[in-house]
């Protein structure tokens, strides 16, 4: 019996130690001087039904890049769904270094056509919440961004679609735009969900 009380503590006090880790961590998404190509392999899948890609993200000073001013307003892709060529039919998460902050955008290509916007601002080493939703029954893509007071999904932009194709392929990051990274460049990535 003794035995068992003096245990407790030492139990106590290594659950203590382990209870501040979190278990999904972020994970850097790196991308290296002159890097301008996705990061791992890109593997076609099928997606019949609707699907939504969700992603938290965080960006901190290793985040912000210096282009030349005709190239600073461009894109980099963190995530999204490709449908056949990436420049026909994608719905994808962007996000560049633009007028001293970061943008989170929605960058889309419907039959050839681009289309782009801001969706959100990130301050750095602030964590934030955003989905992509592929809904195949009413050919929509859905840019939502989490609200912490609502606990829930706000949608920020809907734009239909109109291919067929239910054979897609989940884009990875890539730095660009038409440009390398001039530098090291990264964020912070987790809970990467498609379903």
């Amino acid at each position: 019996m003794k035995r068992v009380i003096l245990l407790i503590p030492l139990i106590a006090l290594v659950i203590s130690c382990f209870s501040d880790l979190d278990p999904d961590p972020m994970k850097p998404v790196i991308f290296p001087a002159g890097q301008h190509r996705p990061i791992g392999l890109q593997v076609p899948q099928l997606y019949p039904k609707p699907v939504k890609i969700e992603v938290s993200l965080q960006f901190d000073a290793e985040s912000i890049y210096q282009l030349p001013m005709a190239y600073q307003p461009n894109w980099n892709k963190i995530t999204g769904l490709s449908f056949g060529n990436v420049h026909e039919n994608s719905a994808r998460l962007v996000w560049r270094w633009l007028n001293n902050r970061i943008e989170i955008g929605r960058y889309t290509y419907v039959n050839g056509t681009r289309e782009y916007g801001v969706i959100d601002t990130i301050t750095l080493g602030e964590v934030k919440r955003y989905r992509i939703g592929i809904d195949r029954l009413h050919r929509m893509y859905e840019y939502s961004v989490w609200d912490q007071e609502t606990r829930g999904y706000q949608t920020r932009y809907r734009q239909l679609f109109f291919h067929k194709g239910n054979l897609g392929i989940l884009c990875n990051p890539y730095f660009g735009g038409s440009q390398p990274a001039p530098k090291r460049v990264q964020f912070h990535m987790r809970d990467l969900l498609v379903r």
